[in-house]
């Protein structure tokens, strides 16, 4: 009977262990940023288990959630990914999107409309995707970029790659790459913009775009959304600045810190007959008389003058006498 209700209470243990993982790591955060003031609270319809209700900004989402933004402005959805940086995706007003839970991985899904995403680049060189988005028609896995994803009604993606690269599949087993064996996505270079039909199994086009004249539609198409974009990377753009200024003042103390530490060591390094220089003069203070240059002259040759060629009292060089015997 003991064993049965051990077991009843680590089953229910760990089901309480799921539910909060799923809780806690599964998660985003949606919030307001476009230029239209309003006061009431925004808000947007979360659908949940079929039933829809609305979130007042900030809101939180998790797995299988799914959003509407039905303010009439821009919204951001900032996520948290494995490597501790946050992945910000930008949304246009009556853009729709969900979250799914695909192999431990917490993947947004953009049913509808356009998205302006944002991942940090990996500073440790690992090419691993940290990141995945997903459409109805193909999945992009990325390792620190920025990029543009519009979906259309009748499900037709496409992709602009502004900065870095993003690797473009059909579905997220065509990212699990194996040695010796060419991967089965294909990558979309900044500068480059990919085209994806709903229900083709391959890309259906990649080709070069001007990235100035993009965004110059985009601000014309969106210009509210284009805007917060702006904002948004000359604020990331200063705080890495900061950041880098920061690194630098550090690694300049500690350079300086250094340097003393060297200098100090060499003033008190020990001499010939095991004292310092700091002792040496403290115990042999020449003295300020008439006889005060030869005293000087005395400090020098016991001290600062090499073993080989200090000279005795009769006169004689000492590596003469060496030399002798």
């Amino acid at each position: 009977m003991y064993k049965q209700l051990l077991s009843v209470l680590l089953a229910s243990s760990f089901l309480n262990l799921q539910n909060v993982y799923a809780a806690t790591d599964f998660s985003a955060t949606i919030e307001y940023i476009g230029s239209v003031k309003s006061v009431t609270p925004m808000t947007i319809t979360v659908e949940k288990n079929g039933a829809s209700t609305q979130c007042q900004l900030p809101c939180d989402v998790g797995s299988e959630d799914s959003f509407t933004n039905t303010t009439p402005d821009t919204i951001v959805v900032k996520m948290k990914l494995e490597t501790a940086d946050q992945a910000e995706l930008t949304l246009t007003p009556k853009s729709k999107m969900h979250f799914e839970n695909q192999d431990g991985k917490f993947i947004p899904v953009l049913d509808v409309g356009v998205t302006h995403v944002e991942v940090p680049e990996t500073t440790s060189g690992e090419k691993k995707f940290k990141f995945f988005i997903k459409t109805k028609s193909a999945t992009m896995g990325v390792r620190g970029t920025e990029f543009v994803v519009q979906e259309s009604e009748s499900g037709e993606t496409q992709i602009n790659t502004l900065k870095g690269e993003v690797g473009m599949a059909k579905d997220l087993s065509e990212f699990n790459e194996e040695k010796g064996k060419s991967p089965k996505w294909t990558k979309i270079a900044a500068g480059s913009a990919g085209y994806w039909s709903r229900g083709e199994s391959r890309i259906k086009e990649v080709k070069e775009f001007n990235r100035d004249s993009f965004r110059k539609q985009l601000k014309e198409k969106h210009p509210s959304f284009m805007k917060a974009v702006e904002k948004r990377l000359e604020l990331q753009q200063k705080a890495r600045e900061v950041h880098r200024d920061n690194k630098q003042v550090k690694r300049q103390s500690n350079r300086d810190g250094r340097q003393e530490r060297r200098d100090e060591r060499r003033e008190n390094r020990p001499m010939n007959n095991g004292s310092s220089k700091e002792k040496m003069f403290e115990n042999k203070k020449p003295s300020h008389s008439s006889g005060h240059r030869d005293d000087i002259k005395k400090v020098r040759e016991q001290y600062f003058t090499p073993k080989f060629e200090r000279k005795k009292d009769n006169g004689s060089n000492y590596l003469q006498q060496q030399k002798r015997r």
